[in-house]
């Protein structure tokens, strides 16, 4: 007698495949069906500041520390701040 449940030859569907595949799509519709404007609840784009402020009276040290592969950047940030904004009162120290 043979162990298996089916005749030789009988059809069988392979549910786990089909129940796999029905989740999938069931995702991507659901997926679809998101709307692509921002609801209500999104938090709004910042806008460009209105508020000057003077350079010249700032003062004080700012200290920092990074990766070494920033410092051409804080090196160009410190000489704007400083040096192009006139913020001469200030003294910025970046530890490598």
């Amino acid at each position: 007698m043979s162990s298996n449940a089916f005749p030789k030859g009988t059809p069988v569907k392979n549910l786990r495949l089909g129940g796999i595949a029905v989740i999938a799509l069931a995702g991507v519709a659901l997926a679809g069906c998101a709307s692509s404007t921002p609801s209500a609840s999104t938090s709004p784009k910042p806008t460009k500041s209105t508020a000057s402020i003077d350079y010249k009276s700032l003062s004080g040290t700012i200290t920092a520390g990074g990766s070494s592969a920033q410092a051409n950047a804080q090196a160009a940030w410190t000489a704007a701040i400083t040096q192009g904004a006139g913020a001469t009162g200030l003294t910025i120290n970046y530890d490598k």
